[in-house]
């Protein structure tokens, strides 16, 4: 496969993905989508000029998006919790960096944002007795990120062209969160 493919791919995606918390600004999810619009940014900068490994800058952005889906009030309450949480993630992937045991830190961590936003759209359909298409596009979106670990672990897939695929899906995923806000009505669908 022609690295050119790849790269333009991967600077699609970026693209797509700074542009999104223009565009989410009001949302409950805006600290999520910056965190993902700067994770790739900052990962090629950071190892382009100190040699920083991906694995570390991917490690802090993994964290903070799962902290971001919770709301400041909840996270005021458990600060004590979210700092243990913290330090023992850090400590744990610390301790294991090196034997690719980061992986499995990464993939647990992915696993709790998706339980995480699970519970947060069936919340959203408790509470609003509707199905917002929103809600599912992020399921999906981590489902997609989690399915990459998946094909690290087990090879299901041809790294290159898995990685090529999901980046594409994930660009559409992109252009998803551009057209519609999360409390667009036209992707809401009332249950009763």
């Amino acid at each position: 496969m022609d690295p050119q493919i790849v790269w333009a791919i991967s600077l699609g995606s970026i693209i797509v993905w700074l542009a999104i918390p223009l565009r989410q600004r009001e949302s409950y999810f805006l600290n999520y989508f910056i965190v993902l619009a700067i994770s790739d940014p900052i990962g090629y900068l950071l190892n382009y000029l100190f040699q920083t490994p991906f694995l570390l800058i991917y490690f802090v952005a993994t964290c903070c998006s799962f902290i971001f889906l919770f709301n400041t009030e909840t996270l005021r309450k458990n600060f004590l919790y979210l700092i243990l949480a913290i330090v023992t993630v850090f400590g744990v992937s610390y301790l294991f960096m090196n034997d690719g045991a980061i992986e499995y830190i990464f993939f647990i961590t992915h696993i709790l944002i998706l339980i995480r936003l699970n519970y947060l759209l069936i919340l959203n359909v408790a509470r609003t007795q509707a199905i917002s298409l929103f809600y599912v596009m992020l399921v999906f979106y981590e489902t997609l990120v989690l399915s990459k670990f998946i094909n690290n672990f087990t090879n299901f897939a041809d790294a290159v062209y898995y990685f090529i695929v999901s980046t594409g899906i994930q660009i559409a995923l992109g252009l998803f969160f551009l057209i519609f806000k999360e409390k667009d009505h036209r992707i809401v669908f009332q249950l009763n």
